[in-house]
């Protein structure tokens, strides 16, 4: 059940992080993400290495960020340590 939790706490996460991106993000920040998603556009299943793991956190991270929200990347970052527990 607890993991149930936490994918719906990541889904109403994800709800406002996204339309906060809309509202906030700065040119710098779409510059910054545009480069994460070209680090990370050839990765299919057969290429993915562990660092590219790193290289998706980042976008998520990054996304979070320019959502200017502290307390929204505080969650989001709670979240994510949870769900490593399960992993």
């Amino acid at each position: 059940e607890d993991i149930i939790d936490l994918y719906d706490l990541r889904d109403s996460l994800c709800d406002l992080t996204a339309r906060l991106f809309v509202q906030r993000a700065s040119e710098a920040d779409l510059c910054h993400i545009q480069m994460l998603i070209e680090k990370t556009a050839d990765v299919t299943h057969e290429t993915y290495q562990n660092s590219d793991y790193i290289k998706a956190l980042a976008f998520s991270e990054a996304v979070v960020r320019a959502a200017r929200n502290a307390k929204l990347f505080e969650l989001y970052h709670q979240s994510w340590q949870q769900f490593r527990l399960f992993k």
